[in-house]
């Protein structure tokens, strides 16, 4: 679909929001993708997927990827961009994100590819 529409519309993708949710399924098996683990929905005692997904300026679709139910959401980042990079001819690339997902970890994967990012922090940890 991305690059249907790259051809269409010759467009460049330069921001990209990125963001993870979780999937409850209502039962209690799981498999490999299908875990037990946090949910969003606060639900503890159903199996999960982990959907990280990302959107351009646009709010269009640029990349989806499913992780394993029991995966902690910033540990779905570094996958997400080093696909973005390989996969797609992607402009200046602005990550903005909120703090969960950018651990000081994650800002080291984005300042060493060269991306320039935004991060959300509470105003209660900025100090005076």
């Amino acid at each position: 679909m991305y690059n249907q529409r790259i051809s269409l519309f010759n467009t460049t993708v330069d921001l990209v929001f990125y963001d993870v949710t979780t999937l409850a399924f209502e039962t209690q098996q799981t498999n490999e993708i299908l875990q037990m683990g946090y949910s969003k929905d606060k639900k503890f005692n159903e199996s999960q997927i982990v959907l990280g997904m990302s959107i351009d300026q646009d709010r269009m679709p640029v990349s989806f990827d499913i992780y394993a139910g029991n995966t902690f959401e910033g540990h779905t980042f570094k996958d997400s961009i080093e696909k973005m990079k390989k996969e797609y001819q992607l402009g200046k690339v602005i990550v903005v994100a909120d703090r969960g997902m950018m651990s000081k970890k994650n800002i080291e994967v984005v300042e060493n590819s060269n991306y320039e990012f935004i991060v959300g922090k509470s105003i209660k940890q900025i100090k005076k």
